[in-house]
């Protein structure tokens, strides 16, 4: 009995094993993005190059423009082309202090972006994890802006700043802080406090002159 008890065991943690394997083998299989005009971009790691697939690169009519080094970030990350699809941003999805978006020139990396040091408050300022994210965040991807015919990519930080970054040269063309509703109030009321002051003066020196 005890030996059976054993043998399930064993075969259990095997099973299991293999499971999770399998699954990581799904979730990193090869991933091609059209991008039009015949231009096909393919993330794939070398043991599916090994297997026939094409390697990791820009193609245009099955024609190779440019190659790039991926690993496994990729697959959770997201990348934003420029109009000729000639180079590119990749944004992490989780912000530690670690990720940084990068930029990439015809397949060739040229510089980066720390993900903390776009924010004010650093790691305080990330999004902790929440209803269906299990990751920080250190911007609302759901609310990124991206023109690739224009190059730009906007996306809004957690502490409400506006990045706008041009997607062919990989800089950062401007960061404008958002007005909170609680900002406004405050400019509503100071406005209201400064036309309210400048009628009672008018009105003072209005019935002054009268008097005279």
């Amino acid at each position: 009995m005890k030996r059976k008890l054993i043998i399930i065991l064993c075969l259990f943690i095997v099973l299991s094993g293999g499971t999770n394997v399998f699954a990581l083998d799904i979730a990193l299989t090869p991933r091609e993005i059209d991008l039009g005009d015949g231009l096909v971009f393919w993330m794939t790691l070398p043991g599916h190059v090994e297997s026939g697939y094409p390697a990791s690169g820009l193609y245009q009519n099955e024609d190779l423009l440019y190659t790039v080094e991926v690993d496994g970030d990729w697959w959770w990350g997201q990348l934003y082309f420029s109009d000729d699809a000639m180079s590119f941003l990749f944004v992490p999805i989780i912000g530690e202090s670690s990720s940084a978006i990068r930029f990439y020139n015809q397949g060739v990396f040229e510089h980066d972006f720390k993900v903390i040091n776009l924010l004010e408050g650093g790691a305080d300022s990330l999004i902790p994890p929440y209803e269906l994210h299990t990751y920080n965040q250190w911007d609302f991807g759901e609310q990124r802006f991206y023109d690739r015919a224009n190059n730009i990519l906007q996306t809004t930080t957690a502490e409400n700043v506006t990045i706008t970054f041009d997607l062919s040269t990989g800089t950062i063309l401007s960061m404008e802080k958002e007005q909170t509703q609680d900002n406004k109030a405050a400019i509503i009321v100071v406005v209201c406090v400064f036309v309210c002051t400048a009628a009672i003066i008018i009105l003072f020196i209005t019935k002054k002159k009268r008097l005279k």
